[in-house]
């Protein structure tokens, strides 16, 4: 992953996500060329962590945005540099995207694919697709939006409410990333100092 995607993971898994990285989109013929979705996750309406996973913990804009209280699948694109929107959410990728998300049964997810085309987000009987674009600057169009800078801030507010327990376990996040940030924000001066008061 670059660290567009590794941000983008990181963010999800904070939410309550389980997220799949790189999710490969193969050829079916012709002049198809091979894909990926950068992140695909879904996420439980019941998830809690003790450390991190309560109600209070989720991204107040995720929260606004999508049924928490619902299943939720998301197909989550990252770019980090200049995009066009013909660059965003293939056809190809949303169908394969929603097959194996597996809120759908396979034969629906072509018209399910055309509906996120136009839309940021799909609601189904049992729960939610949406899309998410991760990137450096603001964007508009048929997807809900997260810049890097959003993200980095979410990630620094959720560690530093976390910062002894997060701290004490960076090594086992698997993003070598969000271990540096972890350390970078749990041995800052501000906090330091804040500890010794």
């Amino acid at each position: 992953m670059n660290y567009g995607e590794e941000l983008a993971y990181s963010y999800l898994r904070l939410n309550g996500f389980f997220p799949l990285q790189n999710f490969v989109v193969h050829r079916h013929g012709g002049n198809e060329l091979r894909s990926d979705v950068d992140v695909l996750a879904v996420r439980p309406p019941l998830v809690y962590e003790e450390i991190g996973g309560q109600e209070g913990d989720w991204d107040n804009f995720v929260a606004a945005q999508v049924p928490l209280d619902r299943i939720l699948g998301v197909i989550c694109e990252v770019k980090t540099g200049a995009f066009t929107a013909e660059d965003l959410f293939a056809r190809r990728n949303l169908i394969a995207a929603t097959q194996r998300l597996g809120l759908l049964a396979s034969a629906a997810c072509e018209a399910a694919a055309d509906n996120l085309m136009e839309a940021p987000m799909l609601q189904l009987q049992d729960g939610t697709i949406f899309k998410l674009l991760v990137s450096e600057e603001p964007s508009d169009g048929p997807y809900l939006n997260r810049t890097l800078d959003d993200i980095r801030a979410f990630l620094r507010s959720r560690i530093e409410r976390y910062a002894h327990e997060k701290f004490a376990s960076r090594h086992f996040f698997p993003s070598d990333l969000l271990q540096d940030t972890i350390s970078a924000v749990a041995r800052s001066p501000s906090r330091r100092l804040a500890e010794r008061r």
